[in-house]
């Protein structure tokens, strides 16, 4: 969900949001999901994605 969400941003599409809406699948698997913690679940996926991607740009560029 991380991986479309941040293409979403980077692209600036709107296919994470029909996922991520109230009473999406993506809200309803994060709250059954006993391990998980947080406001929505999102931001730590997304923001690991960033990372990824960030390294790979890093590491590509040298």
């Amino acid at each position: 969900m991380g991986a479309l969400a941040y293409s979403d941003s980077v692209l600036h599409g709107d296919r994470a949001s029909h996922f991520l809406q109230e009473g999406g699948l993506w809200p309803q698997w994060f709250q059954n999901a006993p391990h998980m913690h947080g406001d929505d679940g999102i931001s730590s996926y997304l923001g690991g994605i960033r990372l990824a991607c960030a390294v790979i740009d890093e590491c590509a560029n040298t």
